[in-house]
């Protein structure tokens, strides 16, 4: 089923795509111990290859996560994971279970003096990307209309909560743009 649903979607946005076809895809890959890199592999290799030959961690001790949903499968390859060019994807080490899985952080909005932070829910796992979507479905505040800051910097949306150094009740700052970005 789920190869199924992927066939379909990968030929509605790569139209182009011979569905067998393999081909070299770049990975951009962030490690929860702030280490990025880039990684060119086979679109036709599985997740737990890529984990132990490529990234050269332990695949029985770590999460891999895309889009901020955690691949389970080790076995698929990338391509039937919907794993494709330039995505980015998130190993989140398992010694980080000892961490609280549910955390969260407060959105305030740069220039609303009258309301009171918004308390979004989220885990370490997650990624930026992740707490400004609820952000934006809580506020109705389109996404491209939004900017976070944390500690007087732009944030990274594809950087995890563990990497963007935010801790439990970390306070973002939303600066919202008339124009989008």
């Amino acid at each position: 089923m789920f190869s199924f649903i992927s066939n379909i979607y990968n030929s509605y946005f790569y139209p182009d795509m011979d569905l067998n076809e393999i081909r070299d895809i770049t990975l951009h890959i962030q490690l929860s111990r702030k280490e990025f890199f880039d990684v060119t592999v086979k679109n036709n290799i599985t997740v737990a290859k890529l984990l132990s030959d490529y990234i050269k961690v332990n695949r029985n001790e770590n999460s891999i996560f895309k889009d901020d949903i955690n691949i389970t499968d080790l076995q698929k390859t990338l391509y039937q994971c919907s794993i494709v060019n330039n995505d980015h994807l998130n190993v989140l080490e398992n010694t980080w279970a000892a961490l609280p899985i549910n955390t969260h952080v407060f959105i305030s909005t740069v220039g609303d003096n009258q309301g009171s932070p918004m308390k979004i829910d989220c885990s370490y796992g997650h990624t930026v990307m992740y707490i400004k979507k609820q952000f934006s479905e809580r506020s109705k505040i389109p996404l491209d209309k939004c900017r976070f800051v944390f500690a007087g910097k732009i944030m990274d949306l594809y950087r995890t909560v563990s990497n963007s150094s935010l801790q439990i009740g970390s306070r973002i700052h939303c600066v919202i743009n008339s124009a989008p970005q």
